[in-house]
């Protein structure tokens, strides 16, 4: 199992994604130890995930999970350079930039089971709109992505890469040089103006929220930061969005992390990976009992979402209390 995706060192089966797994398994009648044994590689460095897949498959592993679009594209690219081949369950997000659903053919090939998850702020306008009633003076939204992992499409990276070539490693893409535009025009559904940062280094990264503007705690929340998880993949990347964020004043959203909201984050929305994990154990149990259908090609939905907002940040952030009050019901989880 390649398990990615929290703030500080973890490893082993308690991981969420492990936990996921096991579970779901159980709810089978399949127990750890007994009927099938689990190693993990639970790391946010997708370098750490490919040593350890290029050892398990020297030593015979019979299949591989992924918890995560980034990690399973790269675990497909392997097998292909290997010329081995093994069933693969995964789960991750395939978000949709105009026709290209992102990393869909980096991860589903033959022998791949795989349960695809929403990106749940950005699935639908609606979902979207939630912004402006957390932050009714926003004018502009800032998301930074990783120049390194598979949600970079070609067209984008190439985007970026220009962009990088012209202003520099601290430049922030607008308008057309964006790599998700489809994002851009949500963005636009709630009157707001986007950018988006070519993520290469935390160091960078951290020079270039600079452009963002500090604010008081008594004036109008005009910017926010949405992030997502290939930040991880990125050393470092997290924890800077997390300090900026206290030092700036300016809010930080997270998509599909819950543990980021007690960390410092004002706002959840996400597929939680214990029970999408879970949901994707079937396809296992498939395997395990000798019912998998040889080359198969298999995707499902999961909308199982969880959203949760950080009272005491919002507050503390000069969120006006009626407007707590009003946009708490969109939310599941009410925390701090």
């Amino acid at each position: 199992m390649l398990s990615s995706y929290t703030l500080e060192p973890a490893s082993g089966i308690g991981v969420p994604t492990a936990r996921g797994l096991i579970e779901g398994l159980a709810a089978h009648a399949l127990e750890l130890d007994r009927d099938y044994a689990l190693l993990v590689s639970h790391a946010n460095s997708l370098g750490d995930h490919e040593a350890a897949l290029r050892r398990w498959l020297r030593d015979g592993v019979e299949l591989l999970f992924s918890g995560g679009t980034p990690a399973c594209a790269m675990l497909q690219r392997v097998l292909d350079e290997t010329g081995e081949r093994r069933p693969v369950v995964y789960f991750g997000a395939h978000p949709i930039d105009g026709a290209h659903e992102v990393a869909l053919d980096d991860c589903l090939r033959d022998d791949t089971a795989g349960v695809r998850i929403e990106l749940p702020l950005t699935y639908t306008p609606q979902n979207f709109t939630i912004l402006r009633r957390l932050f009714p003076d926003l004018e502009r939204v800032h998301i930074p992505f990783a120049r390194s992992t598979a949600f970079c499409h070609r067209a984008m990276g190439e985007r970026y890469d220009r962009v990088t070539a012209a202003r520099g490693p601290r430049a922030w893409a607008k308008g057309d040089e964006v790599g998700f535009r489809s994002l851009r025009d949500l963005a636009w559904v709630i009157d707001a103006d986007y950018d988006e940062y070519p993520l290469r280094s935390a160091d960078d990264l951290e020079a270039a929220l600079g452009a963002i503007p500090p604010r008081a705690i008594d004036e109008p929340m005009r910017d926010v930061v949405v992030a997502f998880n290939d930040t991880y993949h990125v050393a470092g990347s997290p924890h800077a969005l997390l300090r900026w964020s206290h030092a700036s004043n300016v809010p930080l959203v997270w998509v599909n992390n819950a543990s980021m909201v007690p960390a410092g984050a004002v706002a959840d929305f996400c597929n939680p990976f214990q029970r999408v994990a879970a949901h994707a154990a079937t396809y296992v149990k498939e395997f395990l009992t000798g019912e998998w259908p040889r080359g198969r090609r298999t995707i499902e939905w999961s909308h199982d979402t969880h959203f949760s907002l950080h009272r005491a940040r919002y507050l503390a952030l000069g969120g006006a209390k009626d407007r707590l009050a009003s946009a708490s019901r969109r939310f599941h989880e009410i925390v701090g």
